[in-house]
């Protein structure tokens, strides 16, 4: 690969790929990282010759004024590296679902004329798959492990069963949220197609988190792994529901690890570790996952924005409504107190 010419291994950067972003790494770091690697090994490998310019010059070695002159193409050194700067000096990176700095996981990216493969992707909202570890006993302002204590309580009366009746009882309750905001007439023959596929999803773009499935993996107390399949979903959402899941037990709990181990087609074996963020392994990853965001595998989880019935509709501006007067309250007490 190092032998190569730079304008090559930049015509291969076209696609979308993935990558292992670890904890306590920001979204935007990650593909800063990404972005100088590429640059850097782009630079590094062997570039196109330097521009030539047409230059007369005077031959000494002739006596006779009208050969004095001769025409050539020289090198221009206004096109040299060391005068306008590296060749590549930017390259466009974007993200499918970032990941907050917490987080840990696969995140999927696109490079370059990869990026217009993103709005396709976006629509057809590729549910996640979390694994959420939680630990029983205490609560925090932020739902984690690293904020600040606020509550302490007991939880030796927890036990895997219990675990598994609540995780079951939260998960109907969004199974029937997406149902009921599918847009899809439930006694239909294409809501059961839906169904049996996997392939129901809000038909609106502003709509909560919403989880498909979820299921406890693991119990040793106090500690515990939730699966969490879902769409829509928050860094903040995540951590909440192992909160969620404490308050139900009758105790308290904050989530000690999150990640996220796929999107849609995409899980862990097509992302890159951070010392494989180059631009070798980064070309490899775009061949591997051309397959994955061809039309054909992606349109079975897009669908078309449906009609919502007129109840639902008139439910989501009442929220809105209220939403809004919220804000307003809150702006005119915070204007208020700053003129005091």
């Amino acid at each position: 690969m190092r032998s190569k010419l730079a304008e090559v291994a930049y015509r291969g950067l076209n696609g979308v790929f993935a990558v292992y972003k670890p904890p306590g790494m920001a979204a935007l770091q990650v593909k800063t990282t990404v972005q100088l690697n590429l640059l850097k090994d782009l630079n590094s490998l062997k570039q196109r010759p330097l521009k030539t310019m047409v230059k007369i010059l005077r031959d000494t070695g002739q006596t006779d004024e009208t050969k004095a002159l001769t025409v050539t193409e020289v090198p221009s050194l206004a096109d040299h590296p060391l005068a306008i700067g590296p060749r590549y000096q930017d390259i466009g990176i974007r993200w499918l679902t970032p990941l907050d700095r917490m987080a840990s996981g696969i995140m999927v990216m696109a490079v370059e004329d990869g990026t217009r493969k993103l709005g396709m992707l976006h629509a057809a909202q590729f549910p996640s798959v979390y694994e959420i570890k939680g630990r029983l006993g205490i609560a925090t302002d932020t739902f984690d492990d690293t904020g600040k204590v606020i509550e302490k309580a007991t939880h030796h009366h927890v036990t895997r069963e219990k675990i598994d009746r609540v995780v079951a009882a939260m998960m109907r309750v969004h199974q029937s949220a997406m149902t009921r905001f599918s847009g899809v007439d439930m006694q239909s023959q294409e809501a059961y197609e839906l169904a049996v596929r996997g392939l129901l999803r809000p038909s609106l773009d502003k709509l909560p988190p919403i989880i498909l499935r979820m299921k406890c993996l693991h119990f040793e107390n106090p500690d515990f792994t939730i699966e969490m399949e879902c769409v829509k979903e928050e860094g903040a959402f995540l951590r909440k529901m192992a909160h969620e899941i404490g308050l139900e037990m009758k105790s308290a709990a904050v989530a000690t690890q999150v990640r996220r181990i796929s999107q849609g087609p995409f899980n862990l074996e097509h992302a890159l570790l951070k010392k494989h963020w180059k631009l070798d392994y980064i070309s490899e990853a775009i061949q591997i996952c051309k397959p994955l965001v061809k039309k054909k595998k992606v349109l079975p989880y897009y669908k078309m924005k449906r009609t919502l019935p007129e109840e639902v509709f008139k439910e989501l501006k009442e929220t809105e409504a209220k939403l809004d007067i919220m804000k307003k309250r809150t702006t005119f007490l915070e204007s208020g107190d700053n003129a005091s």
